[in-house]
Protein backbone atom coordinates (compact mmCIF):
# COMPACT_ATOMS: atom_id res chain seq x y z
CA UNK A 1 0.00 0.00 0.00
CA UNK A 2 1.46 3.55 -1.23
CA UNK A 3 1.77 6.07 1.43
CA UNK A 4 -0.08 8.82 0.92
CA UNK A 5 0.71 12.36 2.42
CA UNK A 6 -1.71 14.62 3.86
CA UNK A 7 -1.69 18.00 1.57
CA UNK A 8 -0.34 21.45 3.56
CA UNK A 9 -2.58 23.91 3.86
CA UNK A 10 -1.78 27.39 1.63
CA UNK A 11 -0.55 29.42 4.91
CA UNK A 12 1.17 26.10 6.24
CA UNK A 13 2.73 26.27 2.63
CA UNK A 14 3.34 30.38 2.59
CA UNK A 15 5.03 29.87 6.24
CA UNK A 16 7.17 27.20 5.21
CA UNK A 17 8.58 29.10 1.88
CA UNK A 18 8.88 32.23 4.03
CA UNK A 19 11.43 30.00 6.39
CA UNK A 20 13.16 28.73 3.69
CA UNK A 21 13.93 31.73 1.39
CA UNK A 22 13.60 34.79 3.41
CA UNK A 23 13.18 38.31 1.87
CA UNK A 24 13.86 36.73 -1.59
CA UNK A 25 10.65 34.94 -0.97
CA UNK A 26 7.68 36.43 -2.84
CA UNK A 27 3.56 34.60 -3.15
CA UNK A 28 2.36 32.61 -6.29
CA UNK A 29 0.86 35.41 -8.21
CA UNK A 30 -2.97 35.54 -8.65
CA UNK A 31 -2.78 33.52 -5.20
CA UNK A 32 -6.10 34.95 -4.23
CA UNK A 33 -8.08 33.32 -7.41
CA UNK A 34 -6.30 29.62 -6.88
CA UNK A 35 -5.23 29.71 -3.16
CA UNK A 36 -8.59 28.17 -1.97
CA UNK A 37 -7.87 25.22 -4.23
CA UNK A 38 -4.72 24.56 -2.82
CA UNK A 39 -3.53 21.49 -1.12
CA UNK A 40 -7.09 19.59 -1.73
CA UNK A 41 -8.43 16.86 -3.96
CA UNK A 42 -10.80 19.15 -5.16
CA UNK A 43 -10.71 19.21 -9.09
CA UNK A 44 -11.12 22.64 -11.06
CA UNK A 45 -12.07 23.75 -14.61
CA UNK A 46 -9.66 26.63 -16.08
CA UNK A 47 -10.31 28.73 -18.54
CA UNK A 48 -7.93 30.70 -20.25
CA UNK A 49 -8.55 34.01 -22.58
CA UNK A 50 -8.70 31.94 -26.05
CA UNK A 51 -11.29 29.55 -24.32
CA UNK A 52 -9.43 26.44 -24.06
CA UNK A 53 -10.47 24.85 -20.77
CA UNK A 54 -8.52 22.38 -18.57
CA UNK A 55 -9.15 20.60 -15.71
CA UNK A 56 -7.04 19.18 -12.81
CA UNK A 57 -5.58 20.22 -9.06
CA UNK A 58 -4.03 23.23 -8.16
CA UNK A 59 -0.01 22.70 -6.58
CA UNK A 60 2.76 25.03 -6.60
CA UNK A 61 5.83 25.18 -7.79
CA UNK A 62 8.98 25.51 -5.26
CA UNK A 63 11.92 27.71 -5.13
CA UNK A 64 11.83 31.49 -3.83
CA UNK A 65 9.74 32.91 -7.18
CA UNK A 66 6.63 29.75 -6.93
CA UNK A 67 3.95 29.83 -9.23
CA UNK A 68 0.82 27.66 -8.92
CA UNK A 69 0.26 24.74 -11.53
CA UNK A 70 -2.71 22.59 -12.52
CA UNK A 71 -1.95 18.79 -12.35
CA UNK A 72 -3.74 17.24 -14.80
CA UNK A 73 -3.58 13.33 -13.19
CA UNK A 74 -1.95 12.12 -10.11
CA UNK A 75 0.43 10.65 -11.97
CA UNK A 76 1.30 13.75 -14.16
CA UNK A 77 5.08 15.00 -12.91
CA UNK A 78 6.25 16.67 -15.53
CA UNK A 79 2.46 17.45 -17.45
CA UNK A 80 1.34 20.27 -16.17
CA UNK A 81 -0.02 23.91 -16.95
CA UNK A 82 1.28 26.94 -15.39
CA UNK A 83 -1.74 29.26 -13.78
CA UNK A 84 -1.27 32.80 -14.27
CA UNK A 85 -3.33 36.11 -14.43
CA UNK A 86 -4.82 35.17 -18.06
CA UNK A 87 -6.54 32.00 -16.39
CA UNK A 88 -9.81 31.67 -14.38
CA UNK A 89 -11.97 28.95 -12.65
CA UNK A 90 -15.31 28.26 -14.64
CA UNK A 91 -16.36 25.11 -12.82
CA UNK A 92 -15.50 22.52 -9.79
CA UNK A 93 -16.17 19.37 -9.23
CA UNK A 94 -18.52 17.82 -6.72
CA UNK A 95 -18.87 14.84 -4.51
CA UNK A 96 -20.74 12.78 -7.70
CA UNK A 97 -18.02 13.65 -10.50
CA UNK A 98 -19.67 16.32 -11.72
CA UNK A 99 -18.38 19.89 -12.63
CA UNK A 100 -20.55 22.96 -10.93
CA UNK A 101 -20.34 26.35 -12.50
CA UNK A 102 -18.47 29.32 -10.15
CA UNK A 103 -20.03 32.24 -10.15
CA UNK A 104 -18.04 35.79 -10.54
CA UNK A 105 -15.51 34.36 -12.32
CA UNK A 106 -15.82 33.55 -15.58
CA UNK A 107 -14.23 34.97 -18.50
CA UNK A 108 -15.92 35.33 -22.04
CA UNK A 109 -14.20 33.57 -24.32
Amino acid sequence: MALRLMPMTYADYLAGQQRQWGERFTPPPCADRFARYYGCDTRIRVRNTDGRERTGRVRATGGWSPCFMLMHRSNAISSCDLLGAHDHVVAVQDRTGRYVPVRGEEVSA
